[in-house]
């Protein structure tokens, strides 16, 4: 997988996560963290879409494009947030 779709996907799991974070009702005392929460995931979905957009408009053979240690990290953040919602789903 490239690093763009990487970017693309982890901002979009990002983005439902904090769609899911809306349809959560929280009571008084944590509907402040819940805010936050959805903040944090809001801002990170935007900071990894700007990433996509920066390697999308690079050539494939630009760095960011080939980078191993790039793909890895994102690979493994992809999966990550991806078993998070599901433990959140299933469990």
């Amino acid at each position: 997988m490239t690093a763009r779709f990487l970017a693309w996907y982890i901002s979009g799991m990002l983005a439902l996560i904090a769609i899911l974070l809306s349809l959560v009702t929280f009571v008084p005392e944590a509907q402040l963290r819940g805010i936050i929460a959805q903040g944090v995931c809001w801002a990170l979905a935007g900071g990894f879409a700007v990433l996509g957009k920066f390697c999308s408009r690079r050539s494939p053979e630009h760095w960011a494009n080939r980078s191993l240690l790039l793909q890895g990290v994102l690979t493994m953040l992809a999966a990550g947030i991806t078993w998070l919602i599901l433990l959140g789903v299933l469990g």
